[in-house]
């Protein structure tokens, strides 16, 4: 589902990166640091692999693709943005 969404926004013209276990993790870690490094804004679509340890303070919105089961996964998957912490909060 995450590169249908991914491919979807591409060809509709959006800024998206897309981040999910089938990925190497050389390439996860490129997609982070174009988020972190950039200036720009971009849609990140991914999958619980994002689900923590990720500090990316440009993150303004989350958008859950399905409902997290427990709140502690729900949590960690909105990061900053769900608690409330950084200036666009």
């Amino acid at each position: 589902a995450v590169k249908r969404v991914g491919e979807t926004l591409n060809v509709l013209g959006l800024p998206v990166r897309t981040l999910h276990a089938q990925m190497t993790q050389k390439s996860r870690f490129s997609a982070l640091e174009t988020l972190k490094t950039t200036g720009t804004r971009a849609i990140v679509v991914c999958t619980d692999v994002a689900a923590r340890g990720l500090d990316i303070p440009s993150v303004s919105s989350v958008i859950h693709y399905d409902v997290a089961r427990g709140i502690d996964t729900f949590i960690h998957r909105s990061g900053r943005t769900a608690r409330g912490v950084g200036e666009k909060a």
